[in-house]
């Protein structure tokens, strides 16, 4: 790009002749540069690349010294021995494992002193620029050696993934540069930074003559200029304690393991059930961020060995973390460290989009911790998910797990409500019972209460118990106990509530003509079983029937899974059986056309047109939370 602007700018050709060795110098850089800045993923080495390098088993010293290091080692008796003698006697806890990593990748031993002169052999460090362990991994040079950095994981503090980090990277360097005290000068400053400096000594690659090279060294940063001379004094003083004064008090190695552990629970709550001191699990895992599991996923937690046999039971007597977000008022949140729009807009149950259009936000990524952001159809205090009739409506991306630590309960005790046998397969818009069935709702089945044949009623829009069992003619409590549901509970459009109908009743006789079996009935109603592959408009198409027709008379939309196993009506010779227009009749209300604008989301309608959110997503046939268009029809009953 430079060359084509110095010819369209049509300099006397005598110019591109004086400077002939000048473009041959930037052309050569160029080259160095871009070979420099190709990030892609680390080679593998061959037995050869282990071989050559296993040659190396200590870093080469000067002679005599040169005058940097004895400068360096004045340092460490004299200037910061305490911070010295510390690191030393941490070194104990970790040396063994840095020797056998630095081994497997060829390099020398005597590099295992670089986290010495990084950290003092200290996990948890963090430096003033944002690097961060042991071995001081600033977070881009982190990602890139496969170190999980983000808001609840930090593995630059995870002192054995950090370590394997920092052999590749040294390893990486040796093959750039050809020498140590490039490689190691190059991982405090960068490749590129090196390489300008090697340029600017005149392509020398001695490196204590490119640190006293004027034209070099005027660029270098002191830091750099004293790495790679710290690091030899620090290993010189390091095998020679005596002699410098140092007397060791090793901390030996604790015999620690490891367990996988899914799920978000807090450090805190585990320490207090293992009879461990507050903070022993913390200090073993820096590099969970918020003294906390992650939310998601599954990762190793490092603890005492003594207590690996009963880390199952103590996991199982805690809770998992439920988070709580503290909201400014009514329909605000402020942003706080770790968010994302994404997560706020799950947490309120609302779309990004809403919360962008209602914020004026022009991107969703630019947030700030302590912005004050509008969320559409918000209430006051808590933005619990938690539903006020002790149900949960199960959200894309949900796990039992999840569900039972945001309620404090047992996944046990979530399948045992829901009658879920062992089962854990959820499915989005299911609700699930979050509390224990009052004992004024857990009828007793007998004979007086079941005179009838099971019956599988599949509810429509706009049904509830009552209605459904005043149309079976039997007790909206006896519909419950059946059904192992509570009076609090919610039941969900397309669900299948077993029914027990006194086969004298008009009602059995009705439901039975209208309610799918596995013959043809004489309605021509029949059940199909969905089979792999199958959708809803391929089951249409099968039985020669609209798509929109099999959809109403399942109570489903286009949006609907249907999941391999479940059963489904059609009705082979009947017409479409709008729930829609069932629902206007059973509530009583004129039928209204939204078309949604701006900034609107499912809660600001129902709030605009007061009617309850749940009508709402039945009257649409909605099972999760919609992203609604401008433009998007919404159909609503008003009163």
């Amino acid at each position: 790009y430079m060359l084509e602007l110095i010819i369209q700018a049509d300099l006397d050709p005598a110019v591109y002749y004086n400077l002939r060795r000048n473009f041959d110098e930037i052309l050569d850089t160029s080259v160095q540069q871009a070979r420099l800045y190709d990030r892609g993923r680390i080679r593998q080495w061959s037995e050869e690349d282990f071989r050559r390098l296993a040659g190396v088993s200590d870093l080469p010293l000067p002679t005599p010294l040169p005058k940097r290091v004895l400068d360096e080692i004045d340092k460490i008796k004299n200037v910061y021995p305490k911070n010295f003698q510390n690191g030393l006697n941490r070194s104990f806890q970790y040396l063994p494992y840095i020797r056998a990593e630095f081994a497997k990748a060829g390099l020398p031993q005597d590099l295992v002193w670089l986290a010495m002169v990084e950290s003092q052999f200290h996990p948890r460090a963090t430096s003033r620029v944002g690097a961060g362990g042991m071995w001081q991994f600033m977070r881009t040079t982190g990602q890139r050696f496969d170190l999980t950095v983000n808001s609840e994981v930090d593995e630059r503090y995870n002192w054995e993934k950090a370590t394997i980090a920092s052999a590749q990277y040294l390893r990486l360097l040796y093959e750039h540069f050809g020498s140590w005290p490039l490689a190691v000068s190059a991982y405090n400053r960068g490749e590129g930074g090196i390489e300008r400096d090697i340029a600017r000594a005149g392509g020398e690659r001695n490196w204590w003559r490119v640190i006293e090279t004027p034209s070099s060294a005027s660029h270098i940063p002191t830091e750099t200029k004293e790495f790679y001379p710290k690091l030899l004094a620090s290993i010189i003083v390091a095998k020679n304690p005596d002699k410098y004064g140092f007397e060791l008090e090793p901390h030996q190695p604790a015999a620690y393991t490891k367990v996988a552990v899914s799920g978000p629970y807090l450090l805190s709550d585990l320490d207090k059930e293992l009879g461990l001191r507050s903070g022993t699990l913390a200090d073993l895992n820096p590099h969970f961020v918020k003294k906390r599991t992650p939310s998601r996923g599954t990762y190793s937690l490092t603890l005492p060995a003594e207590k690996q046999a009963m880390f199952a039971s103590a996991i199982d007597a805690v809770s998992q973390y439920r988070p709580t977000y503290a909201s400014t008022g009514s329909g605000n949140y402020t942003v706080k460290r770790g968010d994302t729009l994404s997560e706020i807009a799950s947490r309120y149950g609302t779309s990004v989009k809403s919360i962008m259009a209602s914020n004026n936000l022009k991107s969703a990524t630019r947030i700030r911790i302590g912005q004050k952001l509008n969320i559409p159809g918000a209430g006051g205090g808590s933005s619990t998910v938690v539903a006020s009739n002790g149900s949960y409506t199960v959200r894309s991306g949900d796990t039992l797990s999840e569900i039972a630590g945001k309620h404090r309960v047992k996944v046990s005790d979530l399948q045992r409500w829901n009658n879920m046998g062992r089962s854990t397969r959820l499915r989005v818009g299911q609700k699930l019972a979050v509390g224990e069935p009052t004992r004024a709702t857990e009828t007793t089945v007998t004979a007086s209460t079941r005179e009838g044949e099971a019956v599988i009623h599949t509810v429509a829009a706009g049904e509830y118990p009552a209605k459904i069992a005043s149309r079976y003619s039997v007790k909206t409590d006896d519909l419950l106990a059946w059904n192992h549901l509570t009076k609090k509970s919610t039941i969900r459009v397309g669900q299948k509530l077993k029914v027990y109908a006194p086969q004298s009743s008009q009602a059995a006789t009705q439901v039975a003509s209208s309610t799918p079996s596995s013959n043809a009935s004489a309605g021509g109603t029949v059940k199909h079983t969905v089979r792999k592959g199958e959708s809803a408009s391929v089951i249409a198409a099968k039985y020669g029937v609209k798509t929109s027709d099999f959809l109403a008379w399942n109570g489903l939309n286009k949006r609907s899974v249907l999941r391999v196993g479940d059963s489904y009506v059609v009705k082979k010779s009947g017409g479409s059986s709008n729930t829609r227009v069932a629902s206007a009749a059973d509530s009583g209300g004129d039928m209204t056309v939204h078309t949604v604008s701006k900034g609107e989301s499912a809660w600001t309608i129902a709030q605009k047109y007061n009617v309850d959110v749940k009508e709402l997503f039945a009257w649409n046939g909605w099972t999760k939370t919609p992203t609604l268009r401008i433009g998007s029809k919404v159909t609503i009953y008003a009163q």
